[in-house]
Parts: structure tokens; C-alpha cells; sequence
């Protein structure tokens, strides 16, 4: 066998053949090390949208399984807490089971909300459980109106005090107010926590109406009353006026209670923010089926 003799010719080329691949080796490591660097950017990215996404639906309502329907005629009737009880028994849900289970801990109003919203159910627990969620901005139910909707209910705010209740359950007023301002001001972070601080305002039966116009008047927005009248109503929202209306017990709750007029169709049917209810925020009301349930109104718009 013939013997392969290195000359420093031969040495020069093996010598520049290893550096040419070292550099090429380097060069295609830090290429490929940038692009997975992006991608795992795109990878953070998407997740931090899809956990902004879960945050939006805390409370667990998907608007597009809300019924619609077009209100008219007469209120319906109020059900009894024997009625209620009943049909919540018959309920296969897990969850309706086990706050069943822990009933004696809470007082009739839980078992009305529960029966009237299903979703409140997740509210509930958190109450039996003592738990809490992270405070995120933004409405309750992403109905994305002028005026945006806030529930009493909400997980984030609904255990909060509220006179001798909580929000939850007694705080139609401060939450009703709330949507008002955060609209009237395009403030976000106004939330139904801010407007319950004004405990002076409430009593055992409930929150006193001076509480609308003198709470109004500390964000720097106008209120007063109005009288009930299906064409001033209208004249009103369509300034992008929204109106806070007093009801008897009826379609809203077993008793008194407030919700806001947001918004009036072109068929003279109005939209409502009920604080109680994404299903009765999702339906459309005639004046004839709201007028014999309104005790009182109040309009508000930005002072100039």
C-alpha cells in the first residue's frame, strides 16, 4: 500500500476545510437559536392572550347561549321560595347538589339568585369556599355597549359589604351606578366596589333614592328625576342619556329593585342592563311591559 505523505499544502487545506465548518456550524446554531427564540415569543404571547381571554369570562357566561326574546304584555308573576326550592332540588347539577348540601349556610336570596341564574352557581361556591378570584378590569359580561354591564354577582366584587348584605345579593343600586358612570366618563376602573362605599345611603330596606342624584354629583355627572314617559325616555337615550329605574317586584326580582335603560331600537324597544340578570340584559322590552313596574326614574349625562 502506497503511504499518503503530508506536505504543508496539505496541512494549509485541512487546516482552512476545519475552520470553513466550524464557522458554518456556528453560523447555522445562532440562526436556528434566534428563530426558536421567536417562536417561543409567539408561544408566550399566545398564551398570555389566551389567559387574558379566560380572564374576561371569570364569571362563565357565554352570551351567545343567552335566551332572546322580545318582552311584551304583562310582568310575570313572582314565584314562591317553596317553588324555587323545589325546582332546584330536581336539578342534576353537580354543583346546584353540593350548594344544596351546605344550604343551611345561606339565606333564601342565594336560592332565588341561583334559580333565576345558573351561573351564579360559581359565585356561590366561591362564597361556601371562601375563595376569591384575581381582579381583572373590564365588564362582567362582554355585552360591549356605551354603558357597560356589571353584575351584582360579579366573582370579583359580589361578596363585598354592602350595608347589612352584600353586593351579591343587595346591591342593585351601587352596581346600577356604577354602569352609569363607568359609561358616562369611559372609566373602567369605576366598578360596583367604589359605589358601595356610600353606606349612609342604605338601611334595612334597602338604599334610599337621595343616593342616585348626591353620588352623581361626586363623579361630576348631573342627575335628576324624570317623569315616567315612554317618548322622554326615548328623547333621552338617544343623547346617550342612560336612565336608572326603580321597580317592583315582577320579570326583575321578587322585590324592589333597580336597572338601567341603556340604549331604545328603532321599533321603540328598550335595552336594559339589569345588574341581576345577563338573560334580561339580552332581551328587548316594551315600554308597555316596563311602565307597570316603574316606581321611579333618574337620567344622568356629563356635566358640561
Amino acid at each position: 500500500m502506497k503511504k499518503i505523505k503530508f506536505t504543508n499544502k496539505n496541512l494549509r487545506f485541512f487546516v482552512s476545510f476545519f475552520i470553513y465548518g466550524f464557522v458554518i456550524f456556528f453560523l447555522f446554531s445562532f440562526l436556528f437559536k434566534i428563530s426558536n427564540k421567536d417562536e417561543n415569543k409567539h408561544n408566550i404571547v399566545t398564551s398570555k392572550n389566551k389567559k387574558e381571554n379566560k380572564k374576561e369570562n371569570k364569571n362563565k357566561i357565554d352570551i351567545s347561549k343567552l335566551d332572546f326574546e322580545i318582552k311584551v304584555g304583562n310582568p310575570k308573576k313572582v314565584i314562591s321560595d317553596k317553588e324555587i326550592m323545589d325546582a332546584l332540588l330536581k336539578s342534576e347539577d353537580e354543583d346546584i347538589k353540593y350548594i344544596l348540601k351546605n344550604k343551611d349556610k345561606l339565606d333564601d336570596s342565594y336560592f332565588r339568585l341561583l334559580y333565576n341564574n345558573i351561573s351564579a352557581k360559581f359565585f356561590i361556591k366561591d362564597l361556601l369556599e371562601n375563595k376569591s378570584i384575581d381582579y381583572y378590569i373590564g365588564e362582567s359580561v362582554p355585552f360591549k355597549r356605551k354603558i357597560p354591564y356589571y353584575l351584582q354577582w360579579d366573582r370579583r366584587w359580589g361578596n363585598k359589604v354592602y350595608g347589612k348584605f352584600n353586593i351579591a345579593t343587595g346591591g342593585c343600586a351601587p352596581t346600577s351606578m356604577a354602569m352609569v358612570i363607568s359609561g358616562l366618563l369611559k372609566d373602567h376602573n369605576i366598578t360596583p366596589i367604589d359605589l358601595a362605599k356610600y353606606q349612609d345611603y342604605v338601611d334595612d330596606f334597602g338604599t334610599d333614592w337621595g343616593y342616585f342624584i348626591n353620588v352623581a354629583n361626586f363623579y361630576g355627572i348631573y342627575g335628576r328625576v324624570i317623569n315616567k314617559d315612554k317618548e322622554l325616555y326615548k328623547e333621552e337615550l338617544k343623547k346617550s342619556h342612560p336612565i336608572i329605574l326603580n321597580v317592583k317586584p315582577g320579570d326583575f326580582t321578587s322585590v324592589g329593585h333597580y336597572i338601567v335603560l341603556v340604549d331604545v331600537d328603532k321599533e321603540g324597544m328598550f335595552i336594559v342592563n339589569d345588574p341581576n340578570s345577563p338573560k334580561n340584559s339580552n332581551c328587548k322590552w316594551s315600554f308597555e311591559r316596563l311602565s307597570p313596574q316603574i316606581k321611579q326614574s333618574w337620567v344622568f349625562s356629563k356635566k358640561e
